[in-house]
């Protein structure tokens, strides 16, 4: 008894056998008759596989989900190299292989014109080029041209090949990276609808670059508006920092010539040619040797679009000092100034003057003040928009895109474990670590939140609690307090308890305390018993301390695992305030 698919099989080899030997009778067909016979085999037998591919579930699939799949493996699907293919053009979309699953996806990836805007031009051989245009339909092209491992006369061929005028009128994005600096000399003057444009440069050892020019009576990209230059030396009064950028990163190496380097008072005159500029990023641009110089007057304005800017130094505090003294910073302004190695202590009270005091400084907005070991974040607070957790994981060279509006941030970051400023105090205390370096520069009437993000006897010589504390005595308003749960937790909840004549010293009015981080922001630390013990208990004698002098803490939010400590500890804080833990 044959089972239901041997019977289908059955059927089905029957009927086609009947075909084969009606259409294929040897006695009655010529060689070409068969011929022809085999042809057309060939073509049902690709309808009968569209056919079958049709009804798989990956076909049915809405024609935007297919090309949203395309989009998104695009710019990651790269092909394996295995080398040289005898000759041949190799073929480096790796994601035009997914348009091979069938027929109608392939009939989706090449009427999407927005897959074939973006190029990465040497894994695309140029006779490609008409047929990318004419799929790309009208829309923008997207460029990447990697030239790091092209020899001279392959890198002109490519520039010529693929920078053709034909394809500058239709470029929107083109990045361009390259081993020494001809490129930029090389690029086509005429791009109309060029927006961004990168440019990266690599010099071998011992190559000393020289700062490009770039002049052209007229504006070569009208439509420009977002630069980045990586290791490209340029004069300030180029014609490529052109009055349509909106943003601006750029960034050089350290130890070039001096010559290659801005001077910091070509700063204002830099930014003078960039009126609609919102966004700037400048990293070691500026040769930092140099002193700043006196501030100028008046002070070169910033525009009220300008919303941010980050500049970088490896050893140039007094420079960045200077320069800061150079303009006028709106109060809306994010500004990020990074240190790697600090100099000369008036020069950090400069600029921790020029971020935090003057218009910003006026803000009436609440602000949550953060403290890591070697930087300050001032941001916009709300109760319920917590800081992001890259922050709370702050690493130098964060993009932009981590920082909120309106905010400032200094960071000092020593290359060594250890980092000492030339110390101009009698007391020659770790400058990264010691507070009355900028805390009397924060704007305390509007600091509503304070979160101190390690621990916080950090860098102190010898420990003493109370000279950390002492400096938050100007904090009268703030209402949030969240620090890491440690030990050190002690020395705050005695600080929490001094008070003169009834009036507490250190946040007279706060009203919530958060121990601990959530777990996707930073990783808390263990404690033992013993230590367990003593925190629960210094927390709920500050605690007491507060509700008999008037000024008592509503709440006190602990981390999970603090929820499991032996013998539940919580219990006397449970009858003082609302305790609750979070993940």
């Amino acid at each position: 008894m044959l089972t239901h698919d041997e019977q289908r099989k059955e059927t089905i080899d029957h009927a086609w056998s009947s075909v084969f030997n009606t259409r294929f009778d040897a006695a009655s067909c010529t060689l070409s008759d068969l011929d022809a016979e085999l042809e057309a085999v060939k073509k049902y037998h690709t309808l009968a596989r569209q056919k079958r591919n049709a009804l798989t579930s990956v076909c049915k699939l809405p024609v935007e989900l297919q090309s949203k799949i395309f989009r998104i493996v695009r710019d990651d699907w790269e092909l394996k190299d295995d080398g040289p293919r005898r000759g041949k053009p190799r073929n480096g979309l790796g994601w035009i292989f997914l348009s091979h699953v069938c027929s109608s996806w392939r009939k989706v990836a090449i009427s999407d014109p927005v897959l074939w805007r973006t190029i990465d031009c040497l894994k695309i051989h140029p006779s490609a080029i008409h047929t990318i245009l004419h799929r790309a339909g009208k829309q923008g092209l997207r460029m990447t041209l990697n030239l790091s491992d092209c020899s001279p006369s392959t890198l002109s061929s490519a520039l010529q090949t693929w920078l053709n005028p034909l394809m500058c009128r239709r470029t929107e994005l083109l990045k361009v990276s390259s081993t020494g600096s001809t490129v930029l000399d090389s690029l086509p003057r005429h791009m109309p609808h060029l927006k961004t444009l990168s440019l990266k440069y690599s010099f071998p050892r011992g190559t000393e670059p020289f700062p490009h020019q770039f002049l052209t009576e007229e504006m070569p990209y009208p439509n420009l508006t977002h630069l980045t230059l990586s290791n490209v030396p340029i004069l300030w009064r180029s014609t490529l920092f052109t009055s349509t950028l909106t943003r601006l990163d750029w960034s050089l190496a350290y130890g070039w010539d001096p010559s290659t380097y801005l001077e910091s008072t070509d700063f204002p005159r830099l930014l003078a040619q960039m009126p609609n500029l919102e966004s700037l990023t400048l990293d070691k641009v500026f040769e930092e040797a140099l002193d700043g110089g006196d501030a100028v007057a008046p002070r070169y304005p910033l525009p009220s679009c300008f919303r941010f800017l980050n500049l970088r130094f490896l050893c140039g505090d007094t420079c960045a000092a200077g320069m800061l003294d150079m303009v006028h910073i709106p109060a809306a302004t994010t500004v990020i100034v990074e240190l790697y190695s600090i100099n000369s202590a008036s020069s950090i009270g400069r600029i921790a003057a020029a971020l935090f005091q003057g218009a910003f400084a006026e803000e009436p907005e609440p602000r949550e003040l953060m403290v890591d070991k070697s930087w300050f974040y001032v941001r916009p607070w709300s109760a319920t928009c917590p800081a992001p957790a890259a922050i709370l994981k702050y690493t130098r060279g964060t993009s932009s895109g981590t920082y909120e509006p309106r905010s400032r941030c200094l960071v000092f970051e020593d290359d060594s474990e250890d980092p000492y400023v030339d110390s101009e105090d009698e007391d020659d205390t770790r400058a990264l670590a010691d507070a009355r370096r900028y805390l009397p520069y924060i704007p305390f009437a509007s600091i509503t939140a304070v979160t101190i993000c390690r621990d916080l006897e950090y860098g102190l010589e010898p420990r003493t609690p109370n000279f950390w504390f002492g400096t938050f005595c100007v904090a009268r308003n703030v209402l949030h307090l969240q620090v890491p749960l440690t030990r050190t937790i002690e020395d705050l909840c005695s600080a929490l308890e001094w008070s003169v004549k009834s009036d507490f010293l250190i946040f007279p009015r706060l009203e919530v305390i958060i121990l601990g981080f959530s777990a996707r922001s930073r990783k808390n630390k263990a404690l033992n018993g013993a230590d367990q013990t003593c925190v629960v208990l210094a927390l709920e004698s500050a605690l007491r301390k507060r509700e008999e002098g008037g000024a008592p803490v509503r709440e006190v939010r602990v981390t999970e695992d603090a929820r499991l400590w032996e013998g539940d500890p919580w219990i006397g804080v449970r009858e003082l305030v609302q305790l609750n833990f979070f993940e």
